[in-house]
């Protein structure tokens, strides 16, 4: 069985990294992630890795925080 998601990720998949670790709002979090996830945005960085537990956050993204590759760089150790 072929699954679609993989399938389109892997055609859209980009060398672009967001960095989102200045991002505080949860909904405009969110909506970033959904975002990245549609246009193949190879990884998300944010703050806190945390927040993938918000059941907002969750709801926002819909599903895209699932298929969304995510690293947490804190904001102190941005360069």
């Amino acid at each position: 069985m072929v699954n679609h998601r993989q399938l389109r990720n892997k055609e859209n998949k980009s060398e672009l990294i967001v960095v989102a670790t200045l991002v505080e709002k949860l909904p405009n979090l969110a909506n970033l992630t959904r975002t990245c996830e549609v246009f193949g945005v190879d990884q998300l960085v944010i703050n806190n890795k945390n927040i993938m537990n918000d059941d907002t956050f969750k709801h926002i993204t819909v599903t895209a925080h699932k298929w969304m590759p995510m690293i947490e760089v804190v904001e102190s150790n941005l360069v």
